[in-house]
């Protein structure tokens, strides 16, 4: 397996971005709403209960904090795999293509998630990740930045190396 990084590589990083925003808001919210649910029930309203339900929402608003990690750190990765990639400048076209089709499909996953963040269940919780709805609100400029940033180093170094 002799696999290296692509262009291919940004369609991941978008993926698993949406994926983690949109199931960490969905989490919290279905989350309020057991905790909601419960809060009449005399059984679950005591010290340790409500220690347990504190230290979980403070685990959840940690999640915005870890999301800044893996976008960092995919981007990172992707950077870091596409100097070891060997490209042809004929490749720039196809490529550049395809930065197009993700930006493309950046804005789509940005309206599908800002269009799911006005149901009831998770527009308050939307609220408490400020990093998350930031970044999906502005997810087609991060990923053209990312990408053209990504096509530069393909395709400069071929100039560097001659």
């Amino acid at each position: 397996m002799n696999k290296k990084g692509s262009v291919r590589d940004i369609l991941v990083v978008l993926t698993l971005l949406f994926v983690f925003g949109f199931v960490t808001i969905l989490m919290a919210g279905v989350y309020n709403e057991y905790i909601d649910s419960i809060d009449d029930n005399q059984a679950f309203n005591n010290t340790v209960n409500n220690a347990v339900e504190e230290r979980t929402e403070n685990l959840f608003l940690t999640f915005d904090y870890i999301y800044v990690f893996v976008l960092l750190s995919l981007i990172m990765l992707v950077v870091a795999s596409s100097f070891y990639i060997r490209t042809h400048p004929v490749f720039f076209f196809v490529s550049l293509l395809f930065l197009i089709v993700m930006v493309v499909l950046g804005a789509v996953f940005s309206d599908v998630f800002d269009t799911a963040m006005d149901a009831p269940i998770l527009a308050e919780q939307a609220s408490n990740y400020n990093i998350i709805t930031w970044v999906m609100e502005h997810f087609p400029s991060i990923i053209l930045l990312v990408g053209g940033g990504l096509l530069a180093i393909l395709y400069a170094k071929n100039r560097m190396e001659e």
